[in-house]
């Protein structure tokens, strides 16, 4: 676990998303749950994929795919029921989704509808844990915090994709 603690870029920037996944490491750590972790085996991971194995290394069985396309149950029979589904991936960065917003659309609305679909039609019992930004509610004017419950005021693609993503959730719970 202590690789999501280091930071992953350079020049003080990080991912703020591995900050995030430490936090859940710790939580499936006390529950002592087996990890099947979805990866879209993007080559510039794999040290982070070494890492994350070393860490669990009797619990962690990985697959890879591209939430772009829904998945396919047949790929993760062997996985077994889930007890808990933690959504995680998204494209972020506002600058590049200024560069590439139907990428950004792709990735985090579709990607989201991909994995809620398989997760109702194959896992309906797994609590399903999906990550935002705050990004989706636009810039607090000074002194504003905003909650769950405020209204969404996106100001650039990536923040709109999100939003898209989050209004995806309540309707699969709901439905």
């Amino acid at each position: 676990r202590d690789a999501f603690k280091r930071k992953r870029y350079g020049a003080g920037e990080y991912d703020p998303n591995f900050d995030l996944f430490d936090a859940a490491a710790d939580e499936i750590e006390r529950l002592r749950r087996e990890i099947v972790r979805c990866d879209d085996a993007c080559f510039k991971r794999d040290k982070e994929i070494a890492d994350l194995r070393d860490g669990y290394p009797s619990r962690l069985r990985m697959f890879f795919h591209d939430l772009r396309a829904p998945i396919n149950p047949v790929m993760l029979r062997d996985h077994g029921r889930f007890d808990y589904v933690a959504h995680l991936a998204a494209a972020s960065h506002v600058d590049r989704s200024i560069v590439d917003p139907i990428g950004f659309i792709l990735d985090n609305v579709l990607g989201t509808g991909h994995l809620l679909e398989y997760v109702r039609r194959n896992h309906q019992d797994a609590k399903t844990l999906v990550f935002s930004t705050d990004e989706v509610f636009g810039p607090a004017p000074h002194g504003v915090e905003y909650d769950e419950y405020s209204a969404h005021c996106s100001h650039n693609p990536y923040a709109a994709s999100k939003a898209g993503s989050e209004a995806l959730c309540p309707a699969y719970a709901i439905t």
